[in-house]
């Protein structure tokens, strides 16, 4: 079932991934959905990353964990980069 959910940026998805369901982010990591989005915006270090998790067949609120994990470390990062707080 679709969950209506779309997310605007990077930062905008790591607050989604809180509340989606895990079978959703199950869905659509197994798919390569996020990877693929985050390739298209150019961001291929997250999308590296994103695959490898994908490689681990890391499901339910471990899947959860890992994916904030990793998006809000790239988050993190970049804000950094560009000397944003």
């Amino acid at each position: 079932m679709p969950t209506d959910t779309v997310a605007l940026s990077l930062t905008d998805f790591g607050s989604k991934l809180k509340s989606v369901d895990a079978k959703s982010l199950e869905f659509h990591t197994q798919r390569g959905d996020f990877e693929n989005w985050i390739y298209m915006l150019g961001d291929s270090d997250l999308g590296k990353s994103l695959v490898k998790l994908r490689a681990t067949k890391t499901s339910g609120e471990k899947l959860r964990t890992e994916l904030l994990r990793i998006v809000q470390t790239r988050v993190r990062i970049l804000r950094k980069v560009s000397g944003k707080k």
